[in-house]
């Protein structure tokens, strides 16, 4: 953040500022506007006797906000990248606030053979159905892959600022139990109830 200065009309700017590693750029500028404006302005425009007077105490104050938008969402989305290191390797990780995410959960499945996925993707479609049904956000089916490892499926549902994974396995289909993973934690809990 800037310090507050005072322009030539009285008025006080102050700028927020985000530092990138090749300088700072200005993202929003708050300006307090000087009452002189609208004095001027109401001796300009005042009619006698059906106004009557307005007191300096009586004076509005103006504040405006000037922001650069394209270079807010790119400071935004600076801070939300980050390489991690996990399993030894370097990793991209997008962590995107869970409100701004596009899509706020994803389904993987563990390996399993070939029956027991086509079962899977029976209740990947189930659950996909009643989670767009009650307002979540949830990556299309077309997106899910059954033929990655469910390591790549983190790794690219962490690049693309995924905050939760539902994890499916053989164990889904007999006891209802999937796994929910964290992109920020990278946790996985057992928790979640399939009905």
């Amino acid at each position: 953040m800037s310090e507050v200065t005072k322009t030539a009309f009285n008025c006080q700017h102050l700028s927020l500022l985000h530092e990138h590693p090749w300088g700072k750029d200005q993202l929003e500028t708050i300006t307090l506007h000087d009452n002189k404006v609208f004095e001027e302005l109401w001796e300009k425009y005042h009619i006698d006797n059906e106004l009557g007077t307005l007191g300096q105490d009586l004076m509005p104050s103006v504040v405006t906000c000037e922001t650069e938008l394209d270079l807010a969402v790119m400071a935004y989305l600076s801070n939300s990248f980050a390489v991690k290191r996990r399993d030894g390797e370097n990793k991209n990780v997008f962590h995107l606030h869970y409100k701004l995410a596009p899509y706020k959960v994803s389904l993987a499945v563990e390996e399993t053979d070939a029956d027991n996925l086509k079962k899977l993707k029976n209740v990947i479609s189930h659950l996909t159905k009643e989670l767009k049904q009650t307002g979540v956000d949830i990556l299309p089916e077309s997106d899910f892959k059954s033929n990655e490892t469910i390591k790549t499926t983190f790794e690219r549902c962490d690049e693309m600022g995924i905050p939760y994974i539902i994890v499916l396995n053989e164990n889904s289909l007999q006891t209802g139990i999937a796994g929910l993973r964290s992109r920020d934690t990278t946790l996985q809990v057992r928790q979640f109830f399939i009905q």
